[in-house]
């Protein structure tokens, strides 16, 4: 017999008797966590918190306040106004920031901790991008300079014809103060990332050369001194994509992968000025690090990293080199920060509420009740099965009660592909259990949270080696007696839409499949994709350099003519990322060779769906579709 590795561990919270179905509004019915931010003194926590209005057709936000100990609920603070994004403390502890809509534009609004109506901060010209409180009440802002009179001009008369890759205003860093913007950076290169020391005199910038996806590619790391606006390089730091300075602001650390390459594993790295290199403090850890948060006597740097589908929480002591595991949650995290002698956190594994817990993990405790409890949630089991001398880990969400028979079995690969799936809370996959659908996630060969050698294990390889590991997932199922082998489905969105591609032209084994935002032809992507360079190092450089044939070999458009599975294909009419035309050339592959296919677009989207009634839409149709075909 197959050898067949099965891990059970626990998924929701036990559920109480009188458990609702899940139904099509959960889809986006709950409340879900966008920011954590903790007060200077660490003793409340605010929390940015979105919610659907089905009434207009979008999802608003609002900012919550809890007491980091639970010692009072939480409460939200009515603030206009809406916050968009950016939640940030005071110094004092007296007000939040953030930033929101105004004219046109977004700008920094600061509401009392108390609560009350938010008082303008910024009035710029173009939009703010981000911003940090700096001493005495002043702002560290990321925004481009205002449009000029001429530029105004041109967008009125719609006189705005443009060159490809000059589309684009760079960002600058500006240090705001009484509302008056004073430039720091001079707008030649992009600031991506503005971090300002503790004691306000130093601004540490990750910058490219412009906001083009692709451009990450040339990201540096630069110390600005804010009196003399003089940068110093920090040397090592390319590709670097986050930087935190230590509490005593005499070291940076930053995440960048760790031999120059963006398929690689990111590691931690920390430098303090005057040094000549950075010093990697992860690589033995052989996992990228999602996330860094200083000890307070800035002795070691915290991090959380992925183990498969959950996280750790890892200590580095910069000092010593010394690694040293915190806490391994029996779960995801979506979100972790430091409060007192221990941390707030977000388990991704569950609906959005924020819990406390000491510094190893002990004494959790529940601070928030933002969403409903009685609403039945899918069990969740981590499992693993062989592929060849490899061992795979997928998720599996399954019925909350036993399992009575043979169910229709959904495989759900993720995106990226450089990217994993965890045990998170997935309202898809709940209300495709709760049409009588077990759902599995994959976490093929390119994966990351398995080491560095399985996430480079789909080089030159995206479409066959992943298949066959997701369909490995299938037999392995199929083998515990779980998942009817004459009721497969595949529903896959991004690089999981590439993979449902190449399935739908590789096997028949599915009864129907849905591809969401996928690529047909990586030629074309290549060409049309606001992120084109970091398939180089799947693909050995350009398709139009001598690696076409490569290129062509991994497009399931090639394949087209094999295709038997009926296919739904949907995209977001404004998706910069895999846009709307590669559906339609696998759309249009299919029907031309005689099979079922139906293409969807939905007006407004980007590439991640971002109103509501089109996210339950899109549920439905999914759903709708396996059930026509589920015969």
């Amino acid at each position: 017999m197959r050898r067949v590795l099965l891990a059970v561990v626990c998924g929701a919270a036990a559920l109480p008797a009188y458990a609702r179905p899940f139904r099509i509004e959960d889809v986006v019915g709950f409340r879900t966590v966008r920011e954590v931010a903790v007060s200077p003194d660490g003793t409340h926590v605010a929390l940015l918190v979105r919610e659907a209005n089905l009434a207009t057709g979008r999802f608003g936000h609002g900012v919550w306040l809890v007491a980091a100990d639970g010692s009072s609920p939480a409460r939200r603070i009515e603030a206009s106004p809406i916050p968009a994004s950016s939640l940030r403390w005071s110094p004092d502890g007296s007000r939040i920031g953030y930033l929101a809509g105004r004219g046109g534009t977004s700008q920094v609004f600061a509401v009392p901790a108390r609560g009350g109506r938010a008082v303008a901060l910024t009035r710029h010209g173009a939009s703010v991008a981000a911003f940090e409180w700096a001493p005495a009440g002043a702002l560290l802002a990321v925004a481009p300079a205002p449009p000029t009179a001429d530029e105004q001009r041109r967008e009125k008369s719609r006189d705005d014809a443009r060159s490809q890759g000059q589309q684009w205003r760079n960002h600058r860093a500006w240090l705001v103060s009484r509302g008056s913007f004073s430039p720091l950076t001079d707008g030649q290169r992009h600031v991506r990332r503005a971090a300002l020391s503790p004691d306000g005199l130093k601004v540490a910038l990750v910058t490219t050369p412009d906001p083009e996806a692709d451009s990450t590619q040339e990201a540096t790391l630069q110390v600005l001194d804010v009196g003399s606006a003089k940068p110093v390089e920090v040397p090592g730091s390319s590709m670097a994509s986050e930087a935190e300075w230590s509490p005593d602001g005499r070291t940076l650390a930053f995440v960048r992968p760790f031999d120059g390459h963006e398929i690689s594993r990111a590691d931690l790295f920390v430098w303090t000025a005057g040094e000549a290199a950075p010093r990697n403090v992860s690589a033995s850890l052989d996992r990228d690090v999602e996330a860094v948060r200083w000890r307070p006597d800035s002795a070691a740097a915290d991090g959380l990293f992925p183990e498969g589908a959950r996280n750790t929480v890892i200590r580095f002591g910069v000092g010593t080199g010394a690694v040293e595991s915190l806490w391994k949650p029996a779960h995801a995290l979506a979100f972790l920060e430091r409060a007192g002698a221990g941390w707030v956190y977000v388990p991704s594994d569950r609906p959005a509420e924020l819990w406390s817990a000491g510094l190893r993990g002990e004494s959790p405790r529940r601070l928030t009740h933002l969403n409903p409890d009685d609403v039945e949630l899918p069990r969740v089991e981590l499992v693993r099965w062989p592929v060849g001398e490899r061992e795979v880990e997928g998720i599996l969400f399954a019925p909350a009660g036993a399992a009575g028979g043979l169910r229709p079995l959904v495989l759900h690969p993720h995106g990226g592909p450089r990217d994993h799936a965890g045990d998170d809370f997935d309202p898809l996959a709940a209300f495709l259990v709760s049409q009588g659908y077990l759902v599995l996630k994959p976490n093929f060969r390119g994966s990351t949270g398995y080491g560095d050698a399985f996430t480079r294990g789909n080089v030159q390889d995206w479409g066959p080696g992943p298949f066959s590991d997701m369909m490995g997932g299938a037999d392995a199922l199929i083998a515990r007696g779980l998942a009817d082998p004459a009721r497969l489905f595949l529903y896959g969105w991004s690089y999981g839409g590439y993979l449902a591609n190449w399935a739908v032209t590789h096997t028949d084994r599915l009864r129907a499949a849905v591809s969401g935002a996928g690529v047909a032809d990586l030629r074309m992507q290549y060409s049309i994709s606001d992120a084109r360079r970091w398939r180089f190092d799947y693909f050995l450089g350009s398709p139009f350099a001598g690696h076409e044939e490569l290129y062509a070999r991994q497009s399931p458009v090639s394949y087209a003519r094999h295709a038997r599975v009926p296919t739904l294909f949907i995209h977001g009419e404004k998706d910069e990322r895999c846009p709307p035309a590669q559906g339609f050339m696998m759309y249009r592959a299919l029907r031309d060779n005689g099979v079922e296919a139906e293409m969807v677009l939905y007006p407004r989207e980007p590439h991640v769906f971002v109103e509501p009634r089109h996210l339950m839409d899109r549920a439905r149709r999914v759903g709708e579709w396996f059930h026509a075909h589920d015969r």
